[in-house]
């Protein structure tokens, strides 16, 4: 239990990690109900993607930001050296993300 309670505090405690741990919360806290574009019968299966934080160019157009170029590209990634991925299930009908290692 202390490896785990000490592997928690020095994810949290460092500044980067802890950034990029509470995006991968806000991440799973804000997934949409429904794909935008995946067809709706059973079938259907789309790969898992990678979730990260992106840095890039943008310009605001229409009330939205449009990417201009991507500058650089960070993995969502635990304490265990395990990246995040999220996927459509079609059962659930949600997004869901698992934690996998590369």
């Amino acid at each position: 239990m202390f490896i785990g309670i000490r592997s928690a505090y020095d994810l949290l405690s460092d500044p980067l990690k802890r950034r990029k741990y509470d995006a991968g919360l806000l991440f799973e806290s804000r997934a949409p109900k429904a794909p935008t574009s995946a067809p709706l019968h059973a079938d259907y299966y789309r790969a898992p993607l990678r979730c990260g934080l992106v840095l890039a160019d943008a310009l605001p157009i229409l009330g939205r930001w449009q990417l201009t170029r991507i500058l650089g590209w960070d993995d969502i990634t635990n304490d265990r050296g395990e990246t995040m991925v999220a996927s459509w299930d079609n059962n659930s009908e949600r997004i869901v993300t698992r934690w996998v290692l590369n």
